[in-house]
């Protein structure tokens, strides 16, 4: 099945990190993960979309890396589930960041 990655650098640390699985150009299945990196170089998963469970969904972690909310995004199918993942995370990171750095 063919694969796509890539990194988008968001600046101050923050990056998203996709990985796509594609057959015929559709989208079967996916994960879209906003990251830091810390001046140490330690790694953090901030949140993500996924497909897991096989319906695709957002999960939002604590800097310990414990789920902290999940939402599902029923109705999505994976092609437009993935084009939002990529631009919510690209449009809202620093929200994200701000949430994660008060958790």
């Amino acid at each position: 099945m063919p694969e796509k990655d890539f990194k988008i650098e968001l600046g101050n640390g923050f990056y998203i990190v996709s990985e796509s699985f594609r057959e015929n150009g559709i989208v079967e299945r996916f994960v879209v993960r906003l990251m830091f990196i810390d001046p140490l170089g330690e790694l953090f998963i901030v949140a993500r979309f996924d497909t897991a469970h096989g319906i695709a969904h957002f999960d939002r972690l604590s800097k310990s890396g414990r789920l902290v909310e999940k939402v599902w995004l029923n109705g999505l199918d994976f092609n437009r589930a993935y084009e939002y993942a990529l631009n919510e995370f690209r449009q809202n990171h620093e929200y994200y960041a701000k949430r994660w750095n008060e958790s």
